[in-house]
């Protein structure tokens, strides 16, 4: 994740003073840039992340990962006695230590009329002193309103950036996961030439500090006179495919490693068509996979910064974008209502995954 704390490190390590590369990078591509000293930055990330990707394929190669095959099998649970006790609680602390406290800071500070002050005067909730719901309703205030949506309706800022983030983040979350599929099945399913090729130019995007890679497509997009999508939503959705294929990639492809071919072989073997092949027995094997991929894509994309940043655009602010100006314009209460909108979504996405495909997808 070397490539990816522009976010973090914008927020927490710069004020700290603690000299990341990431954002070093981004700061280089401010008025009047220095494209040299930018690349020369970058080039050690791209190095380090294509050599550790490197290392994995050649550690992974030769193993089998096939799980589901034509025979049933049952599973095998580990017993470990009484260590279940001890590791449960080390599960809970890690739980409470990396979600349970900051969800709880940021819950508090949103709800606080003022920071540093007391948000509660007693033990007890009701006997609260400077808690409110003042942020909440800034965000949605009518009289704030000042960002027009599809339709002619007149909304805060606040509202245009969670419409913005979540329209962009389903659409370019179905997008990748139809590509990762169709990819997926070309470099486990078939025989093409190329089909390993075909595997590491996906994971290359890991390889990208995602400022460089905005750049890249900021100056690609500008200059593509024949495909005008510069300035405008579609650049987005084609800058998170780019991004962000790979990790539904590697989800539907460990899947797709997990179901043995002899299922599809079987259904050649009746008489059934590829197509009939692929809907009634790959999609269903494949369908934890392919939920997975989905709701991690689209809470990823729902917060992320460095490319929508880079390529931003009057009227195209996303929920991750407008946390950062309220951090910058000192206003923590409204950032932090903001980020609460965020894993409230998050949280709301995977409880669909989980109630319409069933829990089992959520167990995998």
């Amino acid at each position: 994740m070397i490539t990816s704390l522009r976010g973090i490190v914008a927020v927490i390590g710069v004020p700290a003073r603690v000299p990341v590369l990431p954002p070093r990078i981004f700061y280089l591509f401010e008025p009047p840039p220095n494209f040299a000293m930018a690349t020369a930055l970058a080039s050690p990330l791209i190095l380090i992340t294509a050599g550790a990707l490197w290392l994995q394929r050649r550690i992974l190669a030769q193993r089998q990962y096939v799980t589901v095959g034509g025979k049933t099998t049952a599973p095998a649970p580990m017993e470990i006695g009484r260590w279940r006790y001890a590791l449960a609680a080390f599960s809970l602390l890690m739980v409470a230590v990396s979600v349970g406290a900051p969800t709880y800071a940021l819950l508090t500070t949103s709800v606080t009329r003022t920071w540093g002050q007391s948000l509660f005067t007693g033990f007890l909730p009701p006997a609260a002193g400077g808690f409110s719901w003042t942020h909440y309703q800034q965000l949605f205030d009518p009289a704030l309103a000042n960002c027009d949506l599809p339709g002619g309706y007149t909304v805060t800022e606040a509202v245009c950036a969670v419409y913005n983030s979540m329209w962009l983040a389903a659409a370019a979350a179905t997008l990748i996961l139809l590509l990762a599929v169709v990819s997926a099945y070309i470099v486990e399913r078939s025989g093409a030439a190329g089909r390993g090729a075909l595997a590491g130019l996906i994971m290359l995007t890991f390889a990208f500090p995602s400022v460089a890679l905005a750049v890249g497509l900021y100056v690609g997009y500008l200059r593509l006179e024949w495909f005008p999508v510069f300035g405008t939503m579609l650049m987005f959705i084609l800058a998170y495919i780019t991004r962000y294929i790979a990790f539904a990639f590697i989800f539907v492809r460990n899947t797709m490693r997990q179901v043995g071919p002899e299922m599809e072989e079987a259904g050649r073997m009746v008489g059934a068509g590829w197509a009939r092949t692929t809907w009634s027995i790959s999609v269903p094997l494949l369908k934890s996979g392919m939920w997975i991929g989905w709701t991690l894509v689209f809470a990823v994309l729902l917060r992320e910064l460095p490319l929508t940043i880079m390529l931003n655009v009057q009227g195209a602010q996303t929920m991750s974008v407008r946390i950062l100006h309220f951090i910058e314009d000192g206003l923590l209460e409204r950032a932090a209502a903001m980020c609460m909108l965020i894993i409230l979504a998050s949280v709301a996405a995977t409880w669909a995954v989980r109630r319409f495909a069933g829990k089992s997808v959520m167990e995998v």
